[in-house]
């Protein structure tokens, strides 16, 4: 359960630094 809880929380942060990423790009672009 705590070792699912860990991926959860690890996909969420990727997910996050992703869409930051994506943001980011997308400011630079412009």
């Amino acid at each position: 359960m705590m070792l699912k809880t860990k991926t959860n929380v690890s996909k969420k942060i990727a997910d996050v630094s992703g869409f930051g990423i994506a943001v980011l790009g997308v400011t630079l672009r412009y």
